[in-house]
């Protein structure tokens, strides 16, 4: 996946991964109030898929290095 997905929230709003609304009930300014649609709810599950398995392949070179290098004897 593209680390490009990280974006203002304007741009996901556009791309259709979030829908937004001002909320007006608190106590000072409006404020826009961001929630994530279907769409992006499965972008983000597909992201979070990437990250696990590059800190599952990141681990598994970590463990290798230290067998090899003989750091995981201690």
């Amino acid at each position: 996946m593209d680390p490009s997905f990280i974006r203002h929230p304007h741009q996901l709003e556009g791309d259709g991964l979030v829908s937004s609304e001002w909320n007006t009930e608190a106590a000072g300014p409006a404020r826009r109030m961001y929630h994530l649609t279907e769409e992006g709810r499965e972008m983000l599950a597909l992201w979070v898929d990437c990250m696990d398995r590059q800190a599952r392949s990141l681990s598994a070179f970590v463990e290798q290095y230290r067998l090899v290098s003989g750091e995981g004897d201690g």
